[in-house]
C-alpha cells in the first residue's frame, strides 16, 4: 500500500499553536488549506477507492464502512498503552475526511461555506477552516478527527451518513433537536 501524503501548513506555521494565530496567519493558513482542498480530496478518494454517484450523500454507510477500515491500518493508527491513537498519516487521512464531508455539505446547501473559525482560544475551530451559515458554525475538520480517534479506542465505526444528516439538520434549523425530542 502506497503511502498517505501528509498534510503540512505553510513553513512559518510549524510549530505554532493555531490558537495562537494572528488574523493575517489564520487567514494564510485558510488560503493555502483552500488553494489545496480539491487535490487533498481527490487523493482521499483515490487512495480509499471511493468512486462517487450523483448523490453520495446515500452512499456514507458504505463510506463509513471504508473509512473504519483505513483507520484501523498500522499506516494510520497504533496502540499506546491502553489507546489506540492516530499517528501522522492517520492525522491527515482524518484532516482530508474533514475536507471531504464539508465539501459534500456544501453541495448541499448553498447557504454554507468554508470560512475562519472564531471563537474563545479553547474552541478547536479557532482560526481553521469551518463551515458556517448565518445559523451555525461546525467543526468539521475537527469533528473527523476526534470522532475517529473515538472510534478507533471503542472499536466501532463512525456514521458519517448519520453526522451527515446532523449537520444538515443543524444548518437548516439549530434548534431542531428540542422538537425533535422535547427539549
Amino acid at each position: 500500500m502506497k503511502e498517505y501524503k501528509i498534510f503540512k501548513p505553510p513553513s512559518n506555521l510549524l510549530g505554532k499553536k493555531k490558537e495562537n494565530y494572528s488574523k493575517k496567519e489564520s487567514k494564510q493558513l485558510f488560503d493555502f488549506i483552500m488553494s489545496i482542498k480539491d487535490e487533498r480530496i481527490n487523493f482521499f478518494l483515490e487512495f480509499i477507492n471511493i468512486k462517487l454517484e450523483e448523490d453520495m450523500s446515500k452512499d456514507l454507510n458504505e463510506f463509513s464502512e471504508v473509512v473504519f477500515h483505513f483507520l484501523n491500518l498500522s499506516q494510520f493508527s497504533e496502540k499506546q498503552n491502553d489507546r489506540v491513537m492516530l499517528t501522522n498519516p492517520g492525522f491527515s487521512f482524518c484532516f482530508d475526511l474533514g475536507l471531504f464531508i464539508g465539501d459534500l455539505i456544501i453541495t448541499q446547501m448553498s447557504d454554507v461555506t468554508w470560512e475562519i473559525g472564531k471563537g474563545p482560544k479553547t474552541y478547536q475551530g479557532k482560526n481553521m477552516p469551518v463551515l458556517r451559515n448565518e445559523k451555525e458554525e461546525y467543526d468539521i475538520l475537527g469533528i473527523a478527527i476526534h470522532s475517529s480517534q473515538y472510534s478507533l479506542n471503542k472499536n466501532k465505526k463512525k456514521d458519517w451518513h448519520d453526522q451527515y444528516s446532523t449537520m444538515i439538520k443543524t444548518f437548516t434549523d439549530p434548534d431542531w433537536y428540542k422538537k425533535e425530542y422535547d427539549f
